[in-house]
C-alpha cells in the first residue's frame, strides 16, 4: 500500500444537477473511488475584474495520486466551468481499510 499514494481532488460548480452527473461519471468511470457533495457553500472571487458572491456545489473526490492527470482531463472535459477549480491535496494519513477500498474500486480504470 505504501506505493500507492491517495489524494483528494476538489472542485465546485454552480448546478447541483450537474455536480451529481459529474459525481457519477467520475466513479462509473473508475476515475475516483467516492465523491462527496456539499451543497450551500458560498463563494467569494473576482472574475474578469468583478467581486463575485455565488452558492456552488463543492466536491470531494477520494481518488488515486496515479489517478490525479486522468481525472484532470477529463474534469476539464465535462465541467462547465472556463477555468474549474480543481486542486489536488496529499492524503498523508488514513485507515488503512479504506485506503484499500479506494485503491480497488479505481484499480480497473482504463486510459484510452
Amino acid at each position: 500500500m505504501d506505493k500507492i499514494k491517495l489524494i483528494l481532488v476538489l472542485t465546485s460548480l454552480d448546478s447541483e444537477k450537474k455536480a451529481r452527473e459529474i459525481a457519477e461519471t467520475l466513479v462509473k468511470e473508475k476515475l475516483a473511488a467516492c465523491v462527496s457533495l456539499f451543497s450551500d457553500v458560498e463563494s467569494f472571487y473576482f472574475w474578469e475584474e468583478k467581486l463575485c458572491r455565488e452558492k456552488e456545489i463543492f466536491l470531494f473526490i477520494k481518488t488515486r495520486e496515479d489517478l490525479f492527470n486522468h481525472l484532470k482531463e477529463r474534469l476539464l472535459e465535462i465541467h462547465p466551468y472556463e477555468t474549474p477549480e480543481i486542486i489536488s491535496l496529499n492524503i498523508d494519513n488514513f485507515y488503512e481499510k479504506y485506503a484499500k477500498w479506494v485503491v480497488d474500486e479505481t484499480l480497473h480504470y482504463k486510459s484510452d
